[in-house]
């Protein structure tokens, strides 16, 4: 990999995840090929950002300035990116990658960012990033294009939500989930089963964005597939959780919050099924490079799509890079093709700006 010398990890930011995101990092750090060189710029919650060692990664869980390291900035300089921290001289990036889980890393702030500054970014695009990140917009997307998605309801006003015996009857069941509708890792997500419930999911969602959705609660199997530059893995993912669902909580704070399944235990012909429909979601919400579709399997076979997302977690236990693993891709080669994923996607968009008709 010549063309890549450096890398910028960032990770940190104000999202709820930002604690998910240290331990992204730490996995970068042990796969990241030896002749790169690995920077990390580690943003606090008020988005002051600074330039971290791997043992501040690895001793901590936040970003902070009582971690004694110094203050980082990019900037652009003589047709190059470079990173900034203080008292050391600039060095150049090469490859920009998000580990901001959530808002502000992977709803296309941060690569609309980059792609401002002129530096390849690893993952989906900015249009890839929103959409994905808003789940509502993904949702009617994939409607639209006849893609199997569970009825939901929507609603961008708390003072105006739907009563529960409205959504019950629209969504045909009384168990319903409420959720924020950009958000990731489950932050923000309750399961309700009773009015009172409701109402309080519907206060806690809305703390977390200005537009919540509503589903109904399918019973079936949760099944994951990672995606990686338009192939879905050969191994697909089962989550069985043993809450009442797949929290938050249970994702990153219980050991015991979940039973992992791979492959999943699913019929060889329904997981050509799952995979076949996981290339086509990322296709639909252009981001092939990297994306985790996540469906739920009923009993009777119907599949739904739940959600896609664009910077899925790379933590010890995350299915994104298990499941490659146990697809023949290692870690260090599955880092590799991201690496390179970002760099020639950033060389097809500057291909394209240059030779358009608006640079004559």
């Amino acid at each position: 990999m010549k063309e890549i010398r450096s890398v910028l990890v960032v990770c940190g930011g104000r999202s709820p995840e930002h604690e998910v995101t240290l331990k992204s990092v730490r996995y970068l750090l042990q796969y990241m090929p030896l002749e790169i060189q690995v920077y990390i710029w580690g943003i606090d919650r008020e988005n002051n950002g600074y330039s971290l060692s791997p043992e501040q990664i690895n001793k901590n869980i936040r970003v902070s300035s009582g971690l004694g390291a110094p203050f980082a900035y990019l900037r652009r300089h003589q047709g190059h990116v470079e990173f900034c921290v203080e008292n050391c001289m600039p060095v150049r990036i090469d490859v920009l990658f998000p580990m901001i889980h959530g808002a502000t890393g992977e709803d296309g702030c941060l690569q609309g960012f980059s792609k401002f500054l002129g530096v390849p970014c690893v993952g989906a695009d900015v249009v890839g990033s929103a959409l994905c990140m808003q789940k509502r917009l993904a949702k009617q997307v994939l409607v639209a294009n006849n893609l199997p998605v569970a009825p939901f309801l929507f609603n961008q006003n708390i003072s105006s939500v739907p009563s529960y015996a409205y959504a019950v009857d629209q969504l045909k069941s009384e168990n319903l989930f409420i959720k924020p509708a950009s958000s990731g890792s489950s932050a923000g997500v309750s399961s309700v089963c009773c009015e009172s419930e409701y109402y309080e999911a519907v206060r806690e969602a809305f703390y977390y964005d200005d537009e919540i959705l509503i589903e109904p609660k399918i019973l079936g199997k949760e099944i994951e597939c990672s995606v990686l530059n338009g192939v879905a893995a050969e191994v697909l993912g089962e989550v069985e959780p043993t809450r009442n669902f797949y929290s938050y909580e249970a994702k990153y704070l219980d050991p015991s919050g979940a039973r992992f399944y791979m492959p999943a235990r699913i019929p060889s012909l329904k997981a050509e099924e799952v995979r076949s429909m996981a290339e086509k979601v990322a296709h639909l919400l252009k981001c092939d490079s990297m994306v985790r579709v996540d469906f739920f399997l009923e009993e009777n076979g119907t599949l739904w799509i739940n959600e896609a997302n664009t910077l899925p977690g790379l933590t010890a236990i995350s299915f994104y890079p298990k499941l490659w693993e146990l697809s023949g891709v290692s870690g260090a080669e599955l880092i590799k093709s991201l690496l390179r994923s970002a760099l020639d996607q950033y060389t097809k968009s500057l291909s394209f700006l240059t030779t358009g008709p608006w640079s004559l």
